[in-house]
């Protein structure tokens, strides 16, 4: 009998969790829908500020290469992050 509870709970458990992946692309598809005028401020942007705070990234653009490598450092380039 407790084996059925068990399997009840995750149950339960896993149906939050699907409803919870269902609202997210809603949510996000009104969210793009309502910002799709304003230009993204990457100056703003907290995944930005924290990969320029963690990792060598060089300013200038290189083509397509993601790594630079400038006086012996390696450099991730702008194109790997925009």
């Amino acid at each position: 009998m407790r084996i059925y509870r068990i399997i009840a709970a995750l149950a339960g458990l896993s149906q939050r969790v699907l409803h919870l992946f269902g609202v997210f692309p809603v949510v996000t598809g009104i969210r793009m829908l309502v910002m799709a005028e304003k230009a993204p401020d990457l100056e703003k942007n907290p995944v930005l500020r924290l990969a320029h705070r963690h990792l060598r990234i060089h300013k200038d653009y290189h083509g397509e290469k993601f790594t630079v490598v400038k006086d012996g450092v390696r450099y991730f380039s702008r194109c790997s992050w925009c």
